[in-house]
């Protein structure tokens, strides 16, 4: 795929995680007792939830070597994100930085309406030229026994239905707006990471 089918289509890997990794990862998280932002139609738990720290993610523990798989798992997978981004896109080495992920969960009836996923628009945080800065976005999934829910790619006319341990990623403005159908039945699982690059520092 070209760098401009790249700029509107997003990426996917089949069985980017281990299925079975990505049922007990999502087990994990969906029945541990770290506590999330809950509202009516879904879970979020964000990065600093479960320990990783923006500046310093890739030193994320576990605190209890019982899940020590979870945590070593998630860190080998966005070191593999990370490095797919360098491979793919045209990322200066060292200028791709983390900015957060979050474990969401969406339950029967919720929906993501059409939108993209500039760092401004998802409110993370406040920039004087937010148009410099370029965001870039990953979903990994960990289930499958729902009803609906597809993400959708408006633009290109794609929609997706992911299986567990599956991968999507893609440049994160407004070449590539996405949204997620209904819920028609169960609860969709999937872990969300931004990353940023910041535009360079002029002499």
């Amino acid at each position: 795929m070209s760098e401009n089918q790249k700029s509107v289509y997003p990426t996917i890997v089949k069985s980017f995680i281990n299925p079975d990794d990505a049922t007990r990862i999502n087990n994990y998280l969906r029945n541990s007792e770290l506590q999330g932002q809950k509202n009516g139609l879904g879970l979020r738990l964000n990065a600093e939830a479960y320990g990783v720290g923006e500046e310093d993610f890739y030193n994320l523990n576990s605190p209890d070597k019982k899940y020590h798989f979870v945590y070593s798992r998630l860190n080998k997978a966005f070191k593999n994100i990370v490095s797919l981004f360098y491979q793919d896109y045209e990322i200066k080495p060292g200028k791709l930085s983390f900015k957060t992920s979050i474990y969401y969960v969406m339950l029967k009836g919720a929906h993501g309406p059409e939108h993209v996923d500039e760092v401004i628009d998802l409110g993370i945080k406040e920039y004087e030229n937010p148009g410099e800065i370029l965001c870039y976005s990953a979903l990994i999934y960990l289930n499958n026994d729902y009803k609906g829910g597809e993400i959708y790619f408006p633009k290109v006319d794609l929609s997706i239905q992911p299986e567990p341990g599956d991968l999507i990623y893609f440049r994160g403005d407004d070449r590539i707006p996405h949204g997620v159908n209904k819920i028609l039945g169960g609860e969709r699982c999937n872990i969300i990471i931004f990353f940023e690059v910041f535009p360079e520092e002029k002499e």
